[in-house]
């Protein structure tokens, strides 16, 4: 941004990895906007979201994921969500986002739930219903939360 009369501030900020995908046999760390930060190996994926079921084209390091219409449809939806999990600092509790259906997406959050998170469209509506329900559950309820249905939550014991 430009301070007057004569300076101009450059402000820098690093990328963070917040998941990472499989793309023709390699690891790649992403950051919430879906960019390549760096290939990687397995054993340095702790803590990282899994993508799965998104078949990516060859990633450059510092470039957005691209793939096919389908793909890159998924691909902007997978952006979409990481950018509003990170938001909400919830990257560090889902473990997997399984885009397999791209009309509803699942992940696993907690290590308890599997969440249905339904068309692309009010993300970050469908995150701060999910927080507002998770806190009335009991700590040792485990199942699926469907945010795909209509404006509510439905939770399935198991």
């Amino acid at each position: 941004h430009r301070d007057l009369p004569n300076s101009v501030t450059i402000e820098v900020q690093e990328s963070s990895a917040v998941a990472y995908i499989a793309v023709e046999g390699e690891l790649w760390v992403v950051d919430s906007s879906c960019k390549a930060l760096s290939k990687t190996t397995s054993s340095q994926t702790s803590g990282l979201i899994r993508i799965l079921g998104v078949e990516a084209n060859k990633p450059e390091v510092g470039e957005i994921l691209t793939g096919g219409d389908e793909e890159a449809l998924k691909l902007a939806f997978v952006a979409e969500i990481l950018e509003e999990l990170s938001v909400r600092g919830m990257e560090r509790l889902v473990g997997e986002i399984d885009m397999q259906n791209p009309s509803d997406p699942t992940f696993t959050y907690l290590s308890r739930f599997v969440v249905k998170l339904g068309k692309n469209e009010n993300v970050d509506y469908k995150l701060d219903r999910l927080l507002s329900v998770v806190e009335q559950l009991g700590e040792g309820d485990t199942g699926t939360l469907n945010l795909s249905i209509d404006d509510r939550v439905h939770f399935s014991q198991g």
